[in-house]
């Protein structure tokens, strides 16, 4: 059996980490998986306002149960969830290793003004909140260093289309 190959998707909000994903599952035929999608599909909008992060936790945790299944059928999966941390990507990796896949790590190397940009053309109290607390969000978000052996992406800044 093919050993399945595991994408990790990391960047800020409106980096374009679910494009790239897209276009990434599309010629992978790989199971694209996003965080955010599946809290949109399972917790109301209230639940989402009021405890965000407790909905996206319960949904990355069904999400890496999926994961797990599909590179035990040989499966190649794109985990489009951010992966703000060091610590998030070192755990994506053992998991992964756990799993007997191989992981690949993707890094949106998207200029702020971008992001901002298009933060800014979304909708909703949680892109508003992205907007607002912009600064404090780049200061918690760690890029990768060099022992991750991350890809950069640089993402077309002539358009502020995702």
């Amino acid at each position: 059996m093919t050993k399945a190959r595991i994408y990790l998707m990391h960047g800020l909000p409106a980096s374009g980490k679910t494009t790239f994903a897209r276009v990434l599952a599309a010629d992978k035929k790989a199971l694209r998986l996003n965080g955010d999608e599946y809290v949109a599909a399972h917790f109301s909008a209230a639940a989402q306002e009021s405890d965000w992060d407790g909905c996206f936790g319960a949904a990355i945790a069904a999400l890496w149960l999926q994961t797990a299944a599909a590179a035990a059928d040989g499966r190649d999966v794109i985990l489009d969830f951010g992966f703000w941390t060091r610590e998030n990507r070192a755990d994506a990796r053992a998991r992964i290793a756990a799993m007997g896949a191989e992981g690949v790590h993707y890094f949106m190397d998207t200029p702020d003004d971008i992001i901002l940009a298009r933060l800014q053309k979304r909708a909703g109290e949680i892109a508003r909140r992205n907007v607002e607390n912009f600064e404090h969000l780049k200061k918690i978000f760690e890029r990768p260093d060099a022992a991750e052996g991350a890809i950069y992406i640089r993402p077309d800044t002539k358009s502020l289309d995702e």
